[in-house]
């Protein structure tokens, strides 16, 4: 609790900018590019989330990441349409592009000390630019746990807007 006001902050932007971006996409793009391999990507990335997880159990960041990327992915594979994967995966691949260069300052790319300093014992130790890998899946995570919310709540609202209607 003892969090500066940007990290708090940053609970609140994230899910708008996520939604924003997804919403976007799929307004302006609404063709399923994905929707052929999908079916493959998915059971895959799922596997690999649990094993990295499972191998890199000595690190506390990295496996509860990765683990609870599986287990919500698997989650949302077993239960959830593949049409709101194929939407998911093109948000994204788009929302990562103002995440690596908001997390980049935060780890350091851009700067000449990290505002943001990881305990090397708790994640991997591999880094795309400066940012940590774990933090991808994370973001993964993150992303896929509002959209998820998003859609189910957006779908609640739509079953509500047409029962109004009918009285």
């Amino acid at each position: 609790m003892n969090l500066p006001i940007e990290e708090w902050l940053f609970f609140f932007t994230f899910p708008f900018a996520s939604v924003f971006i997804y919403e976007c996409l799929n307004h302006y793009f609404p063709k399923d590019h994905i929707a052929l391999i999908e079916p493959y990507i998915t059971p895959i990335l799922i596997l690999f989330f649990f094993i990295i997880g499972i191998l890199f159990w000595s690190h506390a960041y990295t496996a509860t990441t990765f683990l609870l990327c599986g287990g919500f992915w698997l989650y949302h594979y077993i239960y959830v349409a593949p049409i709101y994967r194929n939407r998911f995966y093109k948000g994204l691949l788009v929302g990562y592009i103002p995440f690596i260069l908001v997390n980049g300052v935060l780890t350091g790319a851009f700067t000449h000390q990290p505002v943001v300093v990881y305990n090397p014992e708790e994640y991997l130790g591999l880094r795309f630019i400066s940012i940590p890998l774990d933090d991808f899946a994370y973001n993964f995570l993150l992303q896929a746990m509002v959209i998820t919310l998003y859609e189910n709540f957006k779908k609640k609202l739509a079953v509500l807007g047409t029962n109004s209607n009918l009285q």
